[in-house]
């Protein structure tokens, strides 16, 4: 190859990394606007991918010393990895999990999908793990049925099922002293909501499912349904835990105000983003999109993301306990 030809070689590759650099730095930068249009909103779900993607524009054009455009870019990196850095960043704060004073609890949050029939694959990951509290979503009849022969060991039961990946289910070793199904917002779907007398603490738990952006419309009532929710659950003093599929990811701006509002913490902070959803994408194109968030109250000592059990969602299993 001619000195000529390796130089447009090196310029039709600058060229293409700047172009991709260009997009995934207006990506992220979109994100941001999510509360001016529901397809904004969307892009703030990949800031791992950006992260990643932006990190290897700069270190290719590095290596061609464009050493400007990497500079750049660097602005991309720098916001990127602010949203990501903290959920890998060793937790040192009242969740670190350090201070019990209830005994250690298990719960799993898990969207079964609806059209799931591995029944058994769910029965399987409750007689492995031993949740002391569990939320199944988008139950239907057959899934509660399903479900029976886990009633020896979850006495405590509360089921909504229906038939468009609505249906929602919690299933307790624990006597709750009070379980409703609720509906919070304009959305129509069921909400759980469960209290717990645990040594002299009132706990209250909320498992839920809020409606996937898929439109404006659906957008729209995700957003009316959590913040209802955020809304209930900042009105609820003590420990306080929201489990369940929000369809948003921690970048989204709703999700920050839902903590504010509701004054709770994400789980998985300190401790490692756990990419949910979906199943059938390798681990660099899933998102987070299940949580476990708890109150200051409650002392976290772990959380990780379970098997496959034929679902299009992962179960997160946290491990909590009621700080002293």
């Amino acid at each position: 190859m001619s000195k000529r030809q390796s130089l447009k070689t090196r310029v039709s590759l600058s060229g293409l990394l700047i172009a991709a650099g260009t997009i995934i730095f207006g990506a992220t930068l979109a994100g941001f606007a999510g509360r001016l249009w529901w397809i904004l909103d969307l892009f703030a779900h990949f800031q791992i991918q950006y992260l990643l993607s932006i990190s290897l524009v700069i270190l290719l054009l590095l290596a061609l010393k464009r050493f400007k455009m990497s500079a750049i870019f660097g602005v991309c990196f720098a916001i990127n990895i602010t949203g990501v850095l903290p959920y890998y960043w060793p937790a040192t704060n009242h969740n670190s999990g350090t201070n019990h004073s209830s005994g250690s609890l298990r719960a799993i949050a898990l969207n079964v999908n609806t059209a799931n029939e591995h029944y058994e694959l769910v029965r399987k990951l409750i007689l492995e793990h031993k949740p002391d509290i569990f939320v199944l979503t988008e139950v239907n009849a057959a899934w509660i049925k399903a479900m029976e022969s886990l009633q020896p060991t979850y006495l405590h039961q509360k089921c909504m099922s229906r038939e468009d990946n609505f249906g929602i289910a919690l299933y307790s070793r624990l006597p709750f002293t009070k379980c409703d199904v609720v509906e919070l917002g304009q959305a129509g779907v069921p909400l759980i909501v469960a209290e717990y007398d645990i040594q002299g603490q009132l706990l209250t738990i909320l498992g839920t499912h809020a409606l996937p952006p898929i439109d404006s419309a659906y957008s729209w009532f995700r957003n009316n349904q959590i913040e209802a929710v955020a809304a209930y659950l900042g009105s609820v003093t003590g420990p306080k835990i929201l489990l369940g599929d929000l369809n948003m990811t921690p970048w989204s701006p709703y999700f920050g105000a839902l903590l504010s509002t509701a004054k709770l913490i994400d789980s998985s902070k300190g401790r490692g983003l756990e990419l949910t959803w979906p199943t059938n994408h390798i681990w660099i194109a899933r998102i987070p999109i299940d949580f476990c968030l708890v109150s200051k109250e409650i002392s976290v000592a772990g959380t990780k993301i379970g098997g496959d059990v034929g679902s299009d969602h992962f179960p997160l299993i946290v491990e909590f306990s009621l700080a002293e």
